[in-house]
């Protein structure tokens, strides 16, 4: 079972982010309760752009078929405009590729080394 935390923020200019903290293997449960998390923080914060996800998958272990699904499915949301990833295995940044692939939309994400490079990006 995986654990993740997400927090809101606001970025340099203003524009609305949301930090993921992802950790172990990421289950269709898993997803489930993050993609509703996810929702009811967006709906929380007055903004016609979205919001920008910096996903932190620096302790990810692995993510199950069905959880893969059900985030390629939130990640092609509009309401996702940039999505920076930062952190994790080759493995990890693999499935990572294979859900944004699956979204519909990768290529409104990138990857980074750290999390000042990825914030950076959500930036400009």
């Amino acid at each position: 079972m995986g654990h993740f935390s997400s927090r809101p923020f606001r970025l340099e200019g203003g524009r609305c982010a949301i930090e993921l903290v992802l950790e172990g293997t990421i289950e269709g449960e898993d997803s489930r309760k993050l993609v509703a998390q996810l929702r009811q923080q967006v709906a929380r914060v007055p903004t016609e752009s979205g919001c920008c996800l910096l996903v932190d998958q620096r302790e990810v272990e692995t993510a199950t078929a069905e959880a893969r699904r059900i985030l390629a499915d939130e990640a092609g949301q509009p309401i996702y405009p940039r999505i920076a990833l930062f952190g994790g295995t080759v493995f990890t940044r693999t499935l990572a590729r294979f859900i944004l692939r699956a979204s519909g939309q990768p290529d409104k994400a990138r990857f980074f080394a750290s999390r000042s490079e990825a914030q950076a990006w959500l930036v400009t």
